[in-house]
């Protein structure tokens, strides 16, 4: 099936389902910036709980891009033959929702190890949630900077 025709034909439920996606993780978020001490953000928050979760909604992403159709593959090796994929409107969902399920299971995994090191990270969590790797770059110096100074 074309782009243009599914993007003409699903407009409206591809923006909800990107807003969704985007929206999805923003609790855990919080939780893990706002209440960081609070039992139930321990017990919500592991890495090992939501990323999975998530990856239902991935699995659901697969299905629909099989009953739409699968975009064109790519002819050559270019990156502009690679591209060419990404503007599938489903194939963007699942790029995003991947990026979300990522940026998710990294931002978790910091905030274990933070509690672990008795380390309030707000900022480094959300440079996560907005920026990926950037902030485990800024876990990384935070921990390069108050470890020598941390007693034992």
């Amino acid at each position: 099936m074309p782009n243009w025709f599914i993007e003409w034909y699903a407009s409206e439920a591809l923006t909800q389902l990107f807003w969704i996606i985007t929206l999805a993780g923003a609790p855990f978020w919080l939780m893990m910036i706002l209440l960081p001490s609070n039992p139930h953000t321990r017990r919500l928050c592991s890495p090992f709980l939501a990323p999975p979760l998530f990856s239902l909604g991935l699995i659901y992403l697969y299905y629909q891009l099989w009953t739409v159709g699968l975009p064109d593959a790519p002819t050559g090796l270019t990156y502009s033959d690679q591209a060419s994929v990404a503007t599938h409107p489903v194939v963007l969902l699942i790029l995003w929702l991947h990026t979300q399920i990522l940026n998710l299971f990294l931002g978790e995994t910091l905030f274990a190890d933070a509690r672990r090191h008795k380390l309030a990270i707000p900022v480094e969590l959300i440079f996560c949630w907005f920026f990926g790797p950037i902030g485990l770059l800024a876990y990384g110096l935070r921990l390069l900077v108050t470890k020598p100074f941390r007693k034992r």
